[in-house]
C-alpha cells in the first residue's frame, strides 16, 4: 500500500485528509503528518485518526 505523508499540517493538509477519508474511509492507515511545533500534527491526528510523527525522523520512517 501507498503510504501518504504531510510535512507541515496548517490549512491546507487537513483538507487534503479529510477529502482523502472521504473517498476512502480504510486510507486512514496509510496517512501520517507532521508539523514543526507538533500542535497543528496533533490536532489533525486526533480528529481524523492518522498517525501523528512527533519527530521529522519518525515521518521519514514511515517512508521505508
Amino acid at each position: 500500500m501507498t503510504k501518504t505523508a504531510f510535512l507541515g499540517s496548517g490549512t491546507m493538509p487537513p483538507a487534503m485528509v479529510d477529502g482523502l477519508l472521504a473517498q476512502n474511509p480504510a486510507a486512514r492507515g496509510n496517512l501520517i503528518c507532521f508539523s514543526a511545533s507538533g500542535k497543528t500534527a496533533a490536532t489533525l491526528g486526533a480528529r481524523t485518526g492518522i498517525a501523528a510523527a512527533n519527530t521529522l525522523h519518525a515521518l521519514l520512517a514511515t517512508a521505508a
